[in-house]
């Protein structure tokens, strides 16, 4: 629906207060190396994002999304598909669409953390000079993503993820990160009527954990491992683990 490399626009207008909209148009068909366009089709979308308190003035944020493209997609829902795709002639379907919500939801922040020391807080103690930490606020949160698209016209039809996350939440520790996440693909159920490629994808899920640690505000350390069973259903099950250095200067 939406090309690594695109001209886009978007305009966000308030609606209420905690409250805005946004509308974004697109061309889904500009490619890197062919930046003149064929603009024979065209992507728009529209979001809401309510800003919100809840569990005793905790913040979180919710925004559902609607998206549309005129680019006709590949019709995965016939019998026909390998020959199609073979042949560079695949059966097409009109258009695309997604229906999304992603949101996240704070669970519980230090006392005082957002309060001036000199008030009886602690926000010093939280807040520096930095984007990870001077508009971040501590404590626990959680954070999802659902999304669905048709199935007669997409590999993968549905989307889940969500996670929870952590920052300065350990004694003595407020600038350190953490987080563990998981997500799903759900694979189509008319591509799986297709004889050949349907026994070849599979559902995909993943697990993620990190520990950021910060040796200073502006140098972190991180730790992280990725468990993945691939859609492909001639892949392992792979697992990931990695590390990252990362400075400010």
């Amino acid at each position: 629906m939406l090309s690594f490399s695109t001209y886009a626009a978007m305009l966000v207008a308030p609606i209420t207060t905690g409250v805005n909209m946004a509308v974004a148009v697109w061309d889904p068909e500009t490619l890197p190396g062919d930046y003149a366009g064929v603009w024979d089709n065209y992507g728009a979308a529209v979001t809401v994002n309510i800003d919100y308190q809840a569990f005793g003035g905790l913040k979180g944020v919710c925004s559902p999304i609607a998206a549309y493209v005129s680019k006709d997609a590949t019709a995965v829902d016939n019998n026909n598909l390998i020959k199609g795709i073979l042949d560079g002639n695949p059966e097409e379907k009109s258009g695309n669409w997604l229906i999304a919500v992603d949101g996240e939801q704070f669970l519980w922040t230090p006392a005082g953390a957002s309060v001036p020391r000199a008030k009886g807080g602690h926000k010093e103690d939280y807040t520096v000079p930095t984007q990870d930490f001077a508009t971040n606020q501590p404590g626990v949160g959680v954070f999802y993503r659902f999304g669905i698209m048709p199935d007669d016209r997409n590999a993968y039809n549905m989307t889940l993820s969500g996670g929870l996350g952590a920052r300065g939440i350990i004694p003595g520790r407020p600038y350190d990160r953490m987080g563990l996440g998981a997500y799903a693909l759900f694979a189509s159920n008319d591509l799986e009527d297709e004889i050949i490629i349907g026994n070849l994808l599979d559902d995909e899920v993943g697990l993620e954990a990190f520990y950021n640690f910060a040796i200073t505000p502006s140098v972190q350390i991180s730790a992280d491992i990725q468990w993945i069973t691939s859609g492909i259903e001639s892949s392992d099950d792979a697992v990931v683990v990695g590390t990252r250095l990362f400075t400010r200067f």
